[in-house]
């Protein structure tokens, strides 16, 4: 399939169609690397800045080990065809989990020493605005896992967002949540929102909020709690007292775990819904919870058990990889923008930065890996946001994540 737009965006938009038999080879071939030795003359070096130490490493990691597993699969596909079959080389990056001026320092690293044509980050909206800053500066395309209204409100042209945004996700969660309980014959008037004080997942709870009083709920407590949050009493005590009938919930995997097991321990039991993205997706947030886990709901922007063709065999070569019970969000979206990068990169026949943005900028990715978003498309408009993403939710069942709203990709029935 193929959407052709008006000349009010683009003049045209091309499809980018990878190859069938590439696709067949990508879901049978296992263990060619994509991180083999080479210079930028030998292969086409994708820098991936992302958090690796501290609080946000558990996502970080899982966004790196996605986009690393996807360049393993193009180079075992046979490569750029239109560059002789030039290999994909993913170098990493350690942005930290507390500074942003590092994530711009190492970004600007891969772009001056290690001659990236394009880049995979920074998973953490705040590290996210300064490396993207530092593409845009050097006019390297960066696509990236956050969710920041900010990152495409800056007339950037080398950025290219993914998943929705948060106010996006902040502005589904209330009628998403509601459909999903009246299914199951519940009325929720009563809500509490617990977010961290990052930048896109208080804007997440902010949305929420808004959202929330628009519906005619009654936002009966808040608070925005440091990402290093360790003793999670105070802050339940009052959302508790407060009596509420679900909770909204965003954070890093730390604190958000420390947050249920303190309501578990305090005996709510009640509806749990996180805001989207953080560690509510993690699959270290459903190990560290254990049987607590199942039964909590979250916004998503991605899910290993969509339906599209190919992505079951996907996930499942990331579980044996890596050792973990299913693909998280922010590896699927690496994953994803992996194989946006190497059909722009064939299309344009170029590792020229700019080039690849110019075909970024104009093409519908509809098929293969590459269209693996909610939707089954991906293109982005002027401002480099996906205009084709929308919101998922997911709940945790039996120690994973499955997709139960809305209707055209559930997976499973909410329960």
């Amino acid at each position: 399939m193929i959407r052709h737009t008006n000349g009010s965006r683009f003049e045209h938009r091309k499809r980018v169609l990878l190859a069938s038999t590439a696709i067949a080879v990508l879901l049978t071939v296992v263990g060619c690397s994509g991180q083999t030795s080479g210079n930028s003359g030998d292969t086409i070096n994708i820098g991936l800045p992302h958090p690796l130490t501290g609080a946000w490493a558990d996502g970080g990691q899982n966004a790196l080990n996605g986009a690393m597993l996807a360049i393993e699969d193009i180079n075992a596909a046979g490569g750029i065809k239109s560059l002789d079959g030039l290999k994909l080389k993913g170098v990493q990056a350690d942005t930290s989990s507390d500074d942003p001026g590092q994530a711009a320092t190492v970004t600007r690293r891969l772009i001056e020493q290690e001659n990236v044509s394009a880049l995979i980050g920074s998973y953490v909206s705040a590290f996210t605005i300064t490396a993207s800053t530092e593409a845009e500066k050097a006019g390297v395309p960066i696509l990236s896992q956050s969710y920041a209204d900010t990152l495409t409100d800056r007339d950037y042209s080398y950025f290219f967002q993914l998943p929705p945004t948060a106010t996006a996700l902040g502005q589904s969660i209330v009628p998403y949540v509601q459909d999903a309980y009246a299914e199951i014959g519940i009325t929720l008037q009563k809500v509490s929102v617990l977010a961290s004080d990052d930048a896109s997942i208080e804007a997440q709870g902010r949305a929420a909020i808004a959202e929330a009083e628009s519906a005619g709920l009654d936002v009966v407590s808040q608070a925005f709690y440091p990402q290093a949050l360790s003793d999670a009493t105070v802050i339940v005590l009052e959302a508790l007292r407060a009596d509420p009938d679900v909770i909204f919930l965003g954070g890093p995997t730390g604190a958000a775990v420390t947050i249920v097991n303190t309501l578990r321990s305090l005996d709510y039991e009640g509806p749990i819904v996180g805001l989207g993205g953080g560690g509510i997706l993690s699959p270290d947030f459903g190990k560290l919870l254990g049987d607590n886990v199942d039964g909590i709901l979250s916004q998503a922007g991605w899910n290993w058990d969509m339906p599209y063709d190919g992505l079951e065999d996907i996930s499942t070569r990331y579980t044996q990889e890596y050792d973990t019970k299913f693909m998280p969000q922010e590896a699927g979206e690496s994953y994803v923008a992996a194989w946006i990068l190497a059909g722009a990169i064939d299309d344009a026949a170029s590792t020229d930065p700019e080039k690849i943005a110019e075909v970024l900028r104009k093409t519908d990715f509809t098929s293969g890996p590459a269209s693996f978003m909610p939707a089954g498309t991906v293109s982005f408009d002027t401002k480099g946001l996906n205009e084709d993403v929308f919101p998922i939710m997911i709940q945790w069942q039996e120690g994973v994540t499955r997709t139960v709203w809305p209707l055209d990709v559930q997976a499973s029935k909410p329960q």
